[in-house]
């Protein structure tokens, strides 16, 4: 997998923790009538699975659970955080922010056949997919999402490869889960109701298989960071629905297919850190909704197409490391909704161009290590949102405007490697992560 940084996502308010309290390992809370209805067989059946899975639990680990929550014989079922029932059956297990220590997903939760959710948020879970869950045949929802712990990149535990057996869960609307190797089975192709496949952030490898072309109701495919190669799949261009497509920092090769652009509800594209190839689509311009568009450090080429200047609803362009020469194109400047411009390690030239002043919301611009020339703008004073200013690495000469001490929300601030002089804006040494959409799932870091 390529050593690359990856990004921060966007933080979150925390979740509420579901928090387990201890029993006494003798205690099998589900013979009692205040548990469970005692002539609920199948109910019983539900609760000893979630008991099984709830005995896995570190010993060591200390909870101080809300008591009319507690997993414990003084609630009935239907009271245990996260538990719902329905009908006589637990529907839905939703773990909130708990730390499973050095347990694993039990298989007991195979039992549990009227399930419809399995959702664990911000849980650290070890071992492998047990191959129990699939008797799930009613699941819509399977996410297993890991902490994200401060910077670190949300990540887990779980070994092993996505089941064969996931393609036989057909009512599965959701599919999140991080962190697993190997091929993606092309047996996913099979669930025609999937709406959101999330299976980034782990190292997965061979190629994206073209079965998820059949998977027509996707709105979110996110495969990024891992070990997938080979070409993008030109069978992707049959999601029609999709919004969100996430195929960054990986080793994909070949040019960007051209079926992509008749995507036409995507609003986020990010392919940057492979080593897709051919110059940047022109039918990009196509994408009326796209907001954010990431093709970084691949081994594209430029010039950056005209036709880019038609996506007015674009709030993030990344293209650093794309080969781009010549002038920064001045219709950037329309781009009147860009937050984040990233084109830096390019081969731009000649002035930055007056019409950037015309982007106000601009909190990250980023166009360091080319061969820009001329002064240092004053109108960069005016871009009073900027949170990120750099321009090092290039040609740029004279003063350093004294306007640019209007950027009060300015964090991170650099001109070396010009021939510019006088005072520079004062930054905090310890700049962090904004909160912008320049360092969500799709982009990465725009400092590089």
């Amino acid at each position: 997998m390529p050593t690359t940084e990856r990004p921060t996502t966007t933080q979150l308010e925390p979740a509420p923790t579901t928090q387990l309290s201890p029993e006494p390992v003798e205690v099998r809370p589900c013979a009692a009538p205040a548990v469970v209805d005692q002539t609920l067989d199948l109910l019983i059946n539900d609760c000893e699975a979630l008991w099984d899975f709830y005995l896995l639990q570190d010993a060591d680990q200390h909870f101080n659970a809300d008591p009319a929550t507690a997993w414990s014989a003084a609630n009935p079922l239907q009271n245990w955080a996260g538990v719902t029932v329905t009908d006589g059956r637990v529907t839905r297990l939703e773990i909130h922010g708990y730390n499973l220590g050095s347990a694993m997903l039990a298989p007991q939760l195979g039992n549990l056949t009227s399930l419809k959710t399995l959702y664990f948020d911000n849980v650290h879970l070890f071992g492998q997919i047990p191959d129990a869950l699939r008797n799930l045949a009613e699941l819509e929802v399977l996410s297993l999402y890991p902490p994200i712990p401060g910077d670190v990149f949300p990540s887990h535990d779980l070994q092993g490869p996505v089941p064969d057996w996931i393609g036989d869960l057909t009512n599965l609307r959701e599919l999140v889960i991080l962190g697993l190797s190997g091929p993606i089975p092309a047996t996913i192709g099979n669930l025609a109701g999937l709406e959101r496949l999330d299976l980034s952030v782990g190292d997965l490898s061979g190629p994206i298989p073209p079965e998820l072309g059949d998977l027509t109701k996707l709105t979110s495919l996110d495969l990024g960071f891992n070990d997938l190669s080979g070409p993008i799949p030109p069978e992707l261009g049959r999601l029609a629905s999709l919004e969100a497509l996430s195929l960054g920092h990986n080793d994909l090769s070949g040019p960007i297919p051209l079926q992509l652009g008749r995507l036409a509800s995507l609003e986020a594209l990010s392919l940057g850190h492979n080593r897709l190839s051919g110059p940047i689509p022109t039918w990009l311009g196509d994408l009326s909704r796209l907001r954010v568009l990431s093709l970084g450090w691949n081994d594209l080429s430029g010039p950056i197409p005209p036709e880019l200047a038609e996506l007015k609803e674009l709030t993030s362009l990344a293209l650093p490391a794309s080969n781009i020469g010549g002038a920064i194109p001045p219709w950037l400047g329309d781009l009147t909704n860009l937050q984040c411009l990233n084109m830096g390690h390019n081969n731009l030239s000649g002035p930055i161009p007056a019409e950037l002043a015309n982007l106000i919301d601009l909190t990250d611009l980023h166009l360091a290590d080319n061969q820009l020339s001329g002064p240092v703008p004053a109108w960069l004073g005016d871009l009073t949102n900027l949170w990120l200013l750099y321009l090092a690495a290039n040609d740029l000469s004279g003063p350093v405007p004294p306007e640019l001490g209007n950027l009060t929300e300015l964090r991170y601030f650099s001109l070396r490697g010009n021939e510019v002089y006088g005072p520079v804006p004062e930054t905090p040494s310890d700049w962090g992560y904004p909160q912008s959409v320049c360092y969500s799932a799709y982009l990465e870091p725009i400092v590089q």
